[in-house]
């Protein structure tokens, strides 16, 4: 006679844990994923809306005559350490280092299209190493450079995606309308966010 062996049970307990706790993982990692798109969407809206309305009030303190005088002087390539002294550019240029010092933007600057590159710096509110002294020429990856276009051409403000700028790193950027002495757009006000702060 063969001896038959026990049949194995398993508990309920166990069987439970079997078919149910994949399941909860799947759905608590679905779960993550959503939150973690639907913060994402809101950080970056906050940082659109605070780089938009920088861009924008820079750009509408700045006094045209001041600005149309330093992209003459930045073109003619005058000596940006002489120019930089001037009580026109020091003038513009100082609230723009507080703002974005109280803002703790990255950047927060004036620039024109044309020149040799894509863009002219004029007013630059950084200090040191991450200085453009005025004149200082700047390519920029073609979405930007279209949306600086526009800014100019339609008066709205422009708002890029994070793009890689090759001189900047990771950036976000908004630039919006600087207007000269007789009423036309003349450059834009940009307002950039470093990626690693967002």
């Amino acid at each position: 006679m063969i001896a038959m062996r026990p049949r194995k049970t398993i508990g309920i307990q166990t069987l439970l844990l079997r078919t149910f706790l994949p399941a909860v993982l799947v759905v608590a990692m679905a779960l993550a994923v959503l939150v973690y798109n639907l913060q994402y969407a809101v950080i970056m809206d906050g940082f659109d809306r605070k780089l938009v309305t920088t861009s924008a009030v820079a750009g509408a303190m700045i006094d045209p005559a001041d600005h149309d005088f330093l992209t003459i002087e930045a073109k003619a390539g005058k000596d940006p350490a002489e120019v930089e002294r001037t009580a026109r550019y020091l003038g513009n240029v100082e609230p723009m280092r507080r703002i974005r010092e109280k803002l703790g933007l990255t950047y927060l600057y004036t620039q024109v299209l044309g020149g040799n590159a894509d863009v002219v710096y004029i007013l630059d509110s950084s200090i040191g190493d991450e200085h453009s002294p005025i004149g200082s020429e700047d390519e920029l990856p073609a979405e930007t450079v279209a949306g600086l276009r526009s800014a100019q051409l339609d008066g709205g403000v422009y708002i890029s995606p994070v793009e890689y700028q090759k001189q900047w790193g990771l950036l976000k950027t908004a630039a919006a309308p600087v207007y000269g002495a007789d009423g036309a757009i003349t450059a834009t006000a940009g307002a950039d966010v470093d990626i690693s702060v967002i």
